[in-house]
């Protein structure tokens, strides 16, 4: 064994409280590095479900615009049909006027040739 001065041992308990110290800052850091990947896969894992969700309303969404669309498609329907409809009427009532017209001239003439007759 070497005999070391008083001074030697003072340098080099400094040197070895050093990396004492420099140590113990990396066991610091290890421990911040860990707490980091933590709080990134509580990050990963809530963006992931944020992703779900948006995905999901998206989803919901298309088929909302789908049924509305459908809906849409229906009442486009219904209106032509009513259209339709008020049409056919129309022609139904110009037919029953005709006919209503023609009659009234054949009751007249029947009646001018009754009138005629006893004339």
């Amino acid at each position: 064994m070497t005999n070391l001065t008083k001074k030697d041992l003072i340098l080099k308990i400094e040197k070895l409280e050093k990396q004492l110290k420099s140590f113990e800052g990396a066991k610091e850091l290890e421990s911040q590095v860990e707490k980091l990947r933590k709080e990134i896969h509580q990050a990963n894992q809530k963006n992931h479900q944020m992703l779900s969700e948006m995905e999901h309303h998206k989803k919901m969404h298309e088929k909302a615009s789908k049924k509305y669309n459908q809906l849409a498609n229906i009442f486009d329907e219904y209106i032509k049909a009513s259209d339709d409809i008020v049409e056919t009427n129309k022609l139904f009532l110009r037919n029953i006027l005709r006919t209503q017209e023609l009659m009234q001239i054949k009751i007249q003439a029947f009646n001018n040739e009754s009138e005629g007759g006893n004339k």
